[in-house]
């Protein structure tokens, strides 16, 4: 779950949806949400447009993009989000544009994890400066350029 000004909300179910919704006017503007849970990581959002009670209908979504199977949520920088899902026999780290939804770009991490009790990756991107840190469910550990996506370098958590 995800703390919103203490009101709990489900960020995913089944599928694995991406959307930015009743965060600010425009999502360009949000804060920062740099790893999970957000800034000081206990998931209270700092940003004051944040909406206290949602309206009957449900908050506007924005935009939304189905990407696969996995229990990553999501991390905000500088108008990019990025998250990790699933999606045939591959997990990947994924940077979207805030605004838009759009694909900047997409790093395969590794071969899906599979498992009764769900498929995909575990965890939340982590982002610091100019890196992003993920690591796949079957413990790759990433740091990757914000910008382009490329590797900088990696560690298998496994064989260590």
């Amino acid at each position: 779950m995800i703390m919103v000004n203490r009101q709990r909300i489900s960020p995913f179910s089944g599928l694995l949806l991406v959307a930015l919704v009743g965060f600010s006017p425009s999502p360009g503007e949000a804060a920062d949400w740099p790893h999970w849970r957000g800034p000081t990581r206990d998931g209270v959002s700092p940003d004051a447009s944040v909406l206290d009670t949602w309206p009957e209908e449900g908050p506007t979504v924005l935009w939304r993009v189905p990407l696969g199977e996995g229990f990553s949520s999501v991390s905000v920088s500088q108008g990019q989000i990025f998250t990790m899902f699933a999606a045939g026999d591959d997990e990947f780290v994924v940077s979207l544009r805030a605004a838009d939804g759009s694909e900047v770009w997409r790093l395969r991490a590794d071969t899906n994890f599979t498992e009764s009790t769900g498929n995909g990756p575990r965890s939340t991107p982590t982002v610091d400066g100019d890196r992003v840190y993920a690591v796949s469910a079957k413990g790759k550990l990433y740091a990757l350029d914000k910008t382009d996506g490329h590797q900088l370098w990696t560690i298998d958590l496994t064989e260590r």
